[in-house]
């Protein structure tokens, strides 16, 4: 009964080890970063929607909210295990912006929504061409428009 019992903790460490391979595999560190900079381009967008002076930034701020809640949605659909909250490094980029006023906010949160968008837009470029799992890489391929779109958006903004 032991050769039993030990037998089977071994194949379950097995698995638990595959399975923390999995974890840590390259689809994993797309949906990680992908939820963490979706669900941040939504709270800093929140808060742009409460704060921003510039009407402009308003109306893109609300487009955010509403762009990337669909595809946090559609994200889920195929990536259930994906994050659901912000990890400490964006909820400080959050806070900080919160503590912005005026145009100081608004030329803030303008950064902050360059920065994220660059780095979305290199991140479904690569996954929508590498994800191993075909649903990931049909998403990025899918959701990378829209991130495009909003990067030539928020640059605009920037310049103006």
């Amino acid at each position: 009964m032991k050769k039993y019992l030990f037998a089977a903790s071994l194949l379950g460490l097995s698995l638990g080890s595959a399975m923390a391979q999995d974890k840590a595999g390259p689809d994993h560190v797309f949906v990680t970063k992908a939820a963490m900079s979706n669900m941040f381009e939504i709270e800093s967008s929140k808060v742009a929607v409460e704060k921003a002076k510039d009407p402009e930034i308003k109306k893109f701020a609300q487009q955010m909210i509403s762009d990337h809640t669909k595809a946090g949605k559609e994200m889920m659909a195929v990536a259930p295990d994906a994050p659901k909250e912000l990890d400490a490094a964006h909820l400080a980029k959050v806070e900080k912006l919160k503590e912005a006023e005026g145009e100081k906010f608004d030329a803030a949160y303008i950064d902050e929504q360059v920065v994220a968008h660059d780095e979305a837009v290199a991140l479904f470029t690569k996954f929508s061409t590498e994800a191993e799992t075909p649903k990931l890489k049909e998403f990025a391929a899918k959701t990378l428009p829209t991130l495009k779109e909003h990067q030539e958006h928020v640059k605009d903004l920037n310049n103006k």
